[in-house]
């Protein structure tokens, strides 16, 4: 398959420090590194899982994608072309990768009904010959919705309603790229996998590729082809879905995916669940950043970072003792 989005040795910064603090504050402590050294691709009419707990810098990454926070090193490569530069360098961009995000009703204008918000990227793109009362209603219908919804505002709509629209919406002009930011967050068991099952049947239609970010493993489980594993803003491990969940290689997707709830209490843990808390971005541990939750840390963990390395074709990760 075709590389569709590529990136490369990502950082992302943000200032934490400011004003006359920061003439203060020695340099290394007013910025922290949500996204460091990250490195992925994604092909045409792919999934791809972005999974880690809150704070491991996800999110940072989706949105670097499509310039809404600048990245400070690295290069993201979208159809073979570099990608950044201002809002209206940007635009082009836009069009082809739709963006699904965390809050669905936070992302919606409360001012607008749910007909205007569909209409709204034909007029911000300005696509010419679009009846767009006529393109409003082939999306909400597209997602499962009636056309009284049309007349509703986002604060009248109900998670898993709102999550249809923000797909609506992200899928209006037709991107070759759909970024879903939690498309389950706060969504009930059943309605989580309406809302997989209908993304899926939509990338089977329209051969898109898919970047989904989330801290549920089980739901990714069953959508993705390959999956990344980001701590502390680190891609740590990479593959093919089923063979990182049949032999994770890091002790950090082994703890995730061992605290996967089980609906037989009877079954044997082959890893117990991560314990302790994830560090702050401002104070990251020396050596390996895993080693402060990791049973296998060593002297060498606690004192040298470990590089990433290919431990089979389609697999990688970043340890210094991969489990076997």
């Amino acid at each position: 398959m075709a590389e569709l989005l590529e990136i490369d040795g990502l950082d992302v910064r943000y200032r934490v420090v400011g004003g006359w603090r920061a003439l203060l504050a020695p340099r290394g402590s007013r910025f922290v590194d949500a996204v460091l050294d990250a490195s992925l691709h994604v092909a045409a009419g792919e999934t791809y899982g972005l999974v880690g707990e809150s704070g491991s810098g996800k999110t940072s990454l989706a949105r670097a994608i499509i310039g809404l926070v600048p990245h400070q090193a690295g290069s993201i490569r979208f159809r073979g072309s570099p990608t950044g530069g201002s809002d209206r360098a940007m635009r082009p961009l836009r069009r082809d990768i739709g963006m699904m995000f965390q809050d669905p009703v936070a992302s919606l204008s409360p001012r607008l009904t749910v007909g205007r918000l569909l209409a709204e990227p034909f007029r911000i793109h300005a696509i010419p010959g679009r009846d767009r009362a006529a393109e409003a209603r082939r999306l909400i219908a597209m997602v499962g919705l009636d056309a009284g919804f049309l007349r509703m505002y986002p604060h009248q709509l109900s998670g898993g309603q709102a999550r249809r629209v923000g797909l609506a919406r992200a899928l209006a002009l037709d991107p070759a790229l759909v970024i879903a930011d939690e498309p389950t967050a706060g969504l009930d068991v059943s309605v989580q996998g309406e809302a997989l099952n209908l993304l899926g049947a939509l990338q089977a239609e329209h051969g898109m590729g898919l970047l989904i970010v989330t801290h549920n493993l089980p739901v990714i489980r069953h959508i993705s082809d390959r999956l990344g594993i980001m701590y502390l803003g680190r891609i740590v491990e990479q593959g093919p879905t089923r063979a990182i969940f049949r032999r994770p290689a890091h002790p950090y997707t082994a703890g995730l995916i061992a605290a996967v709830p089980q609906p037989d209490p009877d079954i044997k843990r082959d890893a117990p669940p991560l314990e302790g808390e994830i560090p702050s971005l401002r104070q990251r541990p020396t050596g390996c950043e895993f080693h402060t939750r990791c049973r296998f840390a060593t002297d060498m963990c606690r004192s040298v970072a470990p590089d990433y390395r290919l431990i089979a074709p389609d697999r990688g990760v970043r340890c210094h003792f991969p489990l076997g």
